[in-house]
């Protein structure tokens, strides 16, 4: 029982030389987080000013801080316009005759007016309702397919002209030529005989046989030239469609 006394004792002690230690520690680290962060705060950095001032407050609990962290809220913009005017006010609440208060206060009401700003901004954007999502556009329908082309006619190969009719009406039309002039002249020798004539008997003979030679060509040339003709119209191709066609043939009178 005698020991309960020594072991408290010593606990006290303990605790007593551990203390001072951490104390001193938590004050110089809070001491480094605010060296960093009144060094971001003169970059400009005032976001990250204001989490180093407010870790170092955390450590070290200094009321000095307060009026820093409210400063860095107040440039880092009009978001943070209601914890920089709490801060400042905080800060006039820990330090009532603080040198500065006049200006405290000046930037306390220009605060106010951003933080009013700030929540109306904030409930307009909470009062707007949410857009509809985009009604479904109709895809149009597929246009139809071309027409097929119409398939061309087939071309028709002009039709040539057998060569054995036309040789044949060639030559049909050549012995009747012959004839015919052959016919004119013995006419007009007859013709002229019996002008002058009485003539010796026997004299009208030649063209009397010319006159048969001339019947005889222009017979044969007919003959041969309605065969030549007949021939043709068998031989040369024809349109169902294409009526049938007679020719006639010419006949002379002498």
């Amino acid at each position: 029982m005698a020991l309960a006394p020594c072991l408290r004792t010593l606990v006290l002690l303990a605790v007593c030389s551990v203390s001072p230690l951490a104390l001193a520690d938590a004050a110089a680290d809070a001491r480094q987080l605010y060296a960093e962060g009144k060094a971001e705060y003169a970059q400009g950095h005032y976001e990250q000013a204001v989490n180093l001032f407010e870790r170092s407050y955390a450590l070290s609990e200094s009321p000095a801080l307060l009026f820093n962290m409210a400063q860095a809220h107040r440039l880092a913009g009009p978001s943070h316009c209601a914890d920089a005017m709490a801060l400042y006010g905080s800060y006039l609440v820990a330090f009532p005759e603080a040198e500065n208060r006049k200006e405290v206060e000046e930037r306390i009401a220009e605060l106010r007016e951003c933080a009013d700003a700030a929540r109306r901004s904030s409930a307009v954007v909470a009062n707007e309702p949410k857009p509809s999502p985009p009604a479904a556009v109709p895809l149009p329908a597929p246009a139809p397919a071309p027409a097929p082309a119409p398939a061309p006619a087939p071309a028709v190969a002009p039709s040539r002209m057998p060569t054995g009719p036309v040789l044949m009406s060639g030559a049909g039309v050549a012995l009747a030529v012959a004839g015919g002039v052959l016919y004119w002249r013995a006419s007009e020798k007859h013709r002229e005989a019996e002008r002058v004539c009485p003539c010796y008997p026997g004299t009208y003979s030649r063209w009397e046989v010319l006159s048969n030679i001339s019947y005889a060509l222009l017979a044969v040339g007919g003959a041969t030239l309605m065969g030549g003709v007949s021939w043709w119209i068998a031989a040369t191709p024809r349109d169902h469609t294409e009526p049938a066609q007679a020719m006639l043939g010419a006949r002379g009178t002498f």
